[in-house]
C-alpha cells in the first residue's frame, strides 16, 4: 500500500520484520531440538539472551523513528485527521503499557 502511493518502505521496518524471522526461526530450531534430545541449559540461555538483545534493539530503533509523536501531544495541530489523533493516543498507550509490563517484569 505504501508503494501505491509512492511512499518508500521504512528501513526500520525490514528490520523489525527480520528480527522477527529471525525469532521464529530460533524458537522453531530450538524446540524441534529440545524433542529430538536433550538441551543444556547454557544453550538456552545463549539463544533467550541473542533474542532479548535483539529485541531490546528494534525496540530503541522503532522508539527512534517515532520521539516525534511520542513526546508530542496528540492535538488536531500536530495530527491532521481524527484516525491520526487516534493513532497518536494509541502509540503513546502502547509505549505506557510495555513500560509498565517491563516494570512488573523486572521487580519479579
Amino acid at each position: 500500500m505504501l508503494r501505491a502511493h509512492e511512499y518508500a518502505v521504512p528501513k526500520t521496518f525490514y528490520f523489525l520484520v527480520a528480527v522477527a524471522a529471525f525469532t521464529l526461526l530460533l524458537l522453531t530450531l530450538t524446540s524441534i531440538l529440545s524433542l529430538c534430545k536433550r538441551l543444556r541449559p547454557v544453550y538456552s540461555l545463549v539463544v533467550s539472551f541473542i533474542l532479548a538483545s535483539l529485541w531490546v534493539a528494534s525496540f530503541a530503533v522503532v522508539l527512534a523513528r517515532l520521539r516525534n509523536v511520542l513526546f508530542s501531544d496528540c492535538s488536531a495541530d500536530k495530527c491532521a485527521t481524527d484516525a491520526g489523533i487516534s493513532l497518536c493516543y494509541l502509540i503513546e498507550s502502547l509505549l505506557v503499557l510495555f513500560l509498565l509490563v517491563l516494570q512488573a517484569h523486572l521487580l519479579l
